[in-house]
């Protein structure tokens, strides 16, 4: 493990002999998933695709880059300063406290017509949720991934 990895998480090959997850484990929950939501899903996504691949057409929306957070009077992007604007704190980097971060930031309401995070990021509805994927697949089809649009070819 990444000495830098380390110092973001704290997490330490000591602290994680033993545990594991399989990309089948992982697999199980992709039947039922409609939509991705990550906070920085470009990174989120590109791990979790070559990690499971029963992730790689499903649908991402990425929590950090597609909703407004500057028209609620936020500043900046980064999730756990987000959540300090909103009136919380936790532990960053753990995946869990990410999590339940992310989820409590998508029901904020502070937006243009007291809309939550969660329906600016769905857009106006299925329509714009259709739009994106719409977009997403035609580039991936070219031999894109989504995050910055990189042929697949040069993330490996």
């Amino acid at each position: 493990m990444p000495a830098f990895v380390q110092d973001l998480t704290g997490l330490t090959p000591e602290r994680l002999a033993g545990q594991t997850v399989s990309p089948d484990e992982v697999a199980a929950f992709a039947p039922d998933v409609s939509l991705v939501i990550a906070h920085n899903a470009a990174f989120d996504r590109s791990f979790l695709e070559r990690f499971c691949p029963a992730f790689v057409n499903k649908p991402w929306a990425c929590s950090m880059e597609d909703i407004p957070w500057d028209q609620a009077g936020f500043e900046g992007r980064k999730l756990g300063h987000l959540g300090l604007q909103a009136g919380f704190f936790f532990d960053g980097h753990r995946a869990v406290d990410d999590c339940q971060a992310a989820i409590a930031l998508l029901s904020h309401t502070g937006f243009p017509e007291s809309r939550s995070a969660l329906s600016l990021l769905l857009g106006t509805g299925q329509d714009g949720l259709d739009a994106s994927v719409g977009r997403i697949c035609a580039l991936r089809a070219q031999g894109y991934a989504q995050g910055p649009w990189v042929p697949l070819e040069r993330w490996f």
